[in-house]
């Protein structure tokens, strides 16, 4: 076998081997891998049985035959250290192969999606969507595009979060081994992307569509098209409620933030000296909440919580009107959100403690069975209730009073050293608002 030829495999063969990892990880299998079934000619019934055992050994022998290609790697690699090896004709025929698995690749991906694609993608806007860009839609909003460049901050700060869970010796060896991949990856000039360029100009037409609004569904992974103004009015509906004010401006909830550190600087008392925080920090802390660590939910920059709506299409029907479901997103970085996170920690042993709290579905048929409060019989229905809007609508003031007297009760299961009067007014501070 002369040199070219040799290249000429070896490109084919990690060309090959990439697009099988590639049908691995997106759950499909070529063609080539599956085998006639005579079976499924004669009878109706075992021909889903066999077709479910004819993809298992397909699978298998997809598997096997990547393991056969990391053998012939290791004897075709050798010949990359010889002073022969002609690098831009190996580039050459490696693009011309990964190109062609690529194409091969994608129409795997589509025949697997041609029937999941009318029920992922539902539309409820103006704008007729063509072949294209259903197929785009129904990848998802967490379908990522192969990028052509790596950014190394995003995957150095990763790596640099976790490193101190291995041993001293070996963090420097993993700190270059990612460095070096990341240099590897970045050098790299076969890079092809994942969509085509049909598929690229159908994204960016979605993309500057300004009349429409695409979101995901409450439930399950449907994407939804709504047209902006159908999506702002349902906003709209929500704001528009009594219980809502709009601010005149963020000195209002600037007063409000300070308030609630406030209240915590009075609790906790004044904030102890950088060297007693270094002892402290590093001392074990023997309650879920207490006096001195109070400081630590405080904000620094805090920032208003910004709202949006998920549409229950499931309840939709035949009709476009549905019901929405109000996510509040960057609940973080509000004033008190950290401190109530902590306190429904604190307060958890005081939950499930009345005779009518239910823990989950088997411990409602439990309760059934032992007839504790009614007798079931042949006449006995069970009718089950929707709550709409159940946090929105609980009446905050009558809820912590209720809070209140269950802590006044029951001071000593809660693992704490702040008297029951402080925790009521932590309570207070974290509800009063909402913002």
């Amino acid at each position: 076998m002369t040199m070219i030829q040799q290249i000429r495999k070896l490109a084919k063969v990690r060309a090959h081997l990439r697009f099988l990892n590639m049908c691995k990880s997106a759950d499909v299998v070529p063609r080539g891998f599956f085998t006639k079934n005579p079976t499924s000619h004669y009878n109706k019934h075992s021909n889903k049985f066999d077709n479910k055992l004819e993809r298992h050994f397909a699978y298998t022998r997809m598997q096997k035959h990547i393991c056969y290609l990391h053998y012939q790697l290791t004897t075709l690699e050798k010949i990359e250290s010889t002073n022969n090896f002609n690098k831009p004709l190996f580039f050459q025929y490696y693009k011309k192969f990964l190109r062609n698995k690529f194409q091969k690749f994608n129409k795997l991906k589509r025949n697997k999606q041609k029937v999941s694609v009318t029920n992922s993608v539902v539309n409820f806007s103006s704008h007729v969507l063509n072949d294209t860009e259903k197929f785009v839609l129904s990848l998802g909003l967490d379908y990522v595009i192969t990028p052509k460049k790596v950014n190394p901050f995003d995957i150095i700060t990763k790596v640099e979060h976790i490193i101190n869970k291995i041993p001293p010796k070996d963090q420097i060896a993993l700190r270059n081994d990612v460095i070096h991949l990341i240099k590897k990856r970045n050098r790299r000039n076969d890079i092809i992307s994942n969509l085509n360029a049909k598929q690229f100009i159908a994204l960016k037409n979605l993309r500057n569509d300004k009349s429409i609004h695409i979101t995901r569904a409450d439930k399950g992974n449907v994407t939804v098209i709504m047209n902006k103004s159908d999506y702002l009015n349902t906003i709209n509906t929500v704001l528009t409620k009594e219980q809502y004010d709009k601010l005149p401006d963020m000195k209002v909830f600037n007063k409000y933030a300070n308030s609630v550190d406030r209240n915590i600087i009075t609790i906790a008392g004044p904030k102890s000296s950088p060297k007693n925080i270094i002892f402290k920090f590093f001392a074990d802390d023997p309650f879920i909440l207490s006096r001195k660590s109070l400081h630590n939910y405080r904000h620094l920059h805090p920032q208003p919580a910004w709202l949006y709506n998920m549409p229950k299409i499931h309840k939709a029907g035949f009709s476009t009107k549905f019901p929405v479901r109000h996510i509040t997103a960057n609940c973080d970085l509000t004033p008190g959100h950290k401190l109530s996170k902590k306190l429904s920690e604190l307060f958890q042993p005081l939950v499930g403690k009345t005779s009518t709290a239910i823990k989950d579905g088997y411990d409602f048929v439990k309760l059934l069975n032992d007839n504790k409060f009614f007798e079931i019989n042949d006449s006995t229905i069970l009718v089950s209730f929707d709550v709409e809007g159940l946090y929105p609508n609980t009446p905050v003031e009558e809820a912590i009073s209720l809070l209140e007297e269950r802590v006044n009760n029951n001071i000593q299961y809660l693992s704490t050293d702040l008297k029951p009067e402080e925790l009521i007014k932590l309570v207070h501070s974290c509800l009063r608002l909402s913002l």
